[in-house]
């Protein structure tokens, strides 16, 4: 009898276990954001060193030397894109070979860019105005003269990280006799490296 009774409960239990199971519920599959493209936009400083060579006077009298500078700009990211400002300026000498003058000493320059957004490589053409400084400080007198002129060139940038940008450019100055203190034009081509911070 005791048996029987044992029976009969397994038997009236079983579907109740069965009506209790839940089958486990997949996971929905983990979706993997892609990586956000990098964008040119904002502020940015630096610092650069350049080699530079060019003629000088009606004599096209060869000079060259190095420059340490320091430059600062904004650009914006529109698309394919990027258009900037650029602020910089170098400082050191461009050695006037054949000539009681010692050379060029700083090159100022206020212009704009226009590149192609590369995702992390950044490359783009540069013009603008620029303000050179010949200089011979030798006595009897020294003097110091001043010229306006333009530039242009071609350069790339590689965003290292969001804050962190390195680059090279090749420039090309102009200067037509607009140095009044010596009456001479001065031409001017630079090479520079460069690193700079993004903000």
């Amino acid at each position: 009898m005791r048996i029987a009774l044992t029976a009969r409960s397994l038997v009236l239990a079983t579907p109740a276990f069965a009506g209790g199971y839940a089958e486990p519920t997949p996971r929905p599959p983990v979706a993997i954001a892609p990586d956000a493209t990098p964008t040119w936009d904002g502020w940015y400083v630096g610092i650069s060193g350049s080699y530079g060579d060019g003629t000088s006077g009606v004599g096209a009298l060869p000079m060259e030397g190095n420059f340490y500078g320091v430059f600062g700009g904004y650009r914006f990211d529109i698309g394919n894109v990027v258009l900037g400002v650029e602020w910089s300026y170098d400082h050191g000498f461009l050695e006037l070979n054949g000539s009681s003058i010692r050379g060029l000493e700083s090159i100022a320059r206020s212009g704009a860019q226009i590149g192609y957004d590369a995702g992390a490589f950044l490359p783009y053409a540069s013009f603008g105005m620029a303000m050179a400084r010949l200089e011979d400080p030798t006595p009897p007198p020294g003097f110091d003269s001043t010229g306006l002129g333009y530039y242009y060139g071609l350069g790339v940038d590689y965003m290292v990280t969001d804050a962190i940008m390195i680059g090279a450019e090749f420039m090309q100055h102009q200067f037509d006799n607009d140095f009044p203190l010596v009456g001479q034009s001065v031409e001017v081509n630079t090479f520079s490296l460069n690193a700079a911070f993004r903000f």
